[in-house]
């Protein structure tokens, strides 16, 4: 389970999320200057901004969270780097 309070990065340059553990790992290290086993929670969206995943450290190793989000509610706009609700 993640904690109430934790840190959260989101990448505001899409990825390919075929990656895995240690890609998305190489991702925050050498481009968000983060590290990956700080417990902070790190999402990354695909090009569409309609697939997003997440990686957490929990102390026992990566965990990686994956979601395909419905177009018909919420949007990722990477140009002002927010979300947004589509009417």
């Amino acid at each position: 389970m993640i904690p109430g309070r934790v840190s959260i990065y989101v990448a505001t340059e899409p990825l390919d999320l075929r990656r895995s553990f240690d890609g998305l790992a190489a991702v925050v290290r050498e481009v968000l200057r983060q590290n990956p086993l700080s417990g902070a929670l790190f999402l990354f969206f695909n090009r569409a901004a309609d697939r997003c995943k997440a990686l957490w450290w929990d102390r026992s190793g990566y965990c990686l969270l994956y979601n395909h989000l419905s177009s018909r509610y919420t949007s990722f706009d990477f140009r002002r780097g927010r979300w947004f609700r589509h009417p």
